[in-house]
């Protein structure tokens, strides 16, 4: 859900930065851009492009660690929960300089995948996609094994069904 909710942040800050960048009038869109506060804002063009360049380039870091998240890599994690922060403050800072309406609900739309993607639940539930199915666990019949017996060479006891266990486990990804 998290990566989902990235993707939608960075595709909007894309679509913004590319709408800013082909339009003349740079006053509407400027609260929406990241950095527009920091660089000149809307006042003039002296730093639109690189407004415009620090926007783009949080909206495609987003989107390509967004869709390593999809793949359940946790290094992309940890970078969204960088990101996201990073730009979440700045749109805290545009909101107490600015007082506008905007960069509240940018600040909000930012803040909520952060806040999922830091969560301590969404790193076990990423690390327990690798489970065990055989080998020794909580649930150990009398013998030692998960079902029962004398634990020997190859393993503990016999899955049901009478094959044996794999070495090291079945892991399915």
């Amino acid at each position: 859900m998290s990566a989902a909710l990235f993707l939608g942040c960075g595709l909007l800050t894309l679509i913004v930065s590319v709408i800013a960048m082909n339009e003349s009038g740079f006053v509407e869109s400027a609260s929406a851009l990241v950095g527009a506060k920091l660089f000149g804002g809307p006042s003039g063009d002296r730093n639109l492009g690189l407004t415009i360049g620090t926007s783009m380039t949080a909206a495609c870091t987003a989107l390509t660690f967004a869709l390593l998240l999809f793949a359940r890599f946790d290094v992309a994690r940890r970078v969204l929960g960088i990101l996201g922060a990073v730009v979440a403050a700045y749109y805290l800072f545009s909101i107490f300089s600015r007082g506008s309406l905007r960069p509240i609900v940018l600040f909000l739309l930012w803040a909520a995948p952060t806040v999922l993607v830091l969560l301590p639940s969404t790193g076990r539930a990423m690390r327990g996609y690798q489970r065990r199915l055989f080998g020794p666990g909580p649930a150990a019949g009398p013998g030692g094994g998960p079902y029962g017996g004398v634990p020997h060479a190859g393993g503990y006891g016999h899955p049901p069904g009478g094959g044996h266990a794999p070495p090291g486990g079945y892991r399915p990804y």
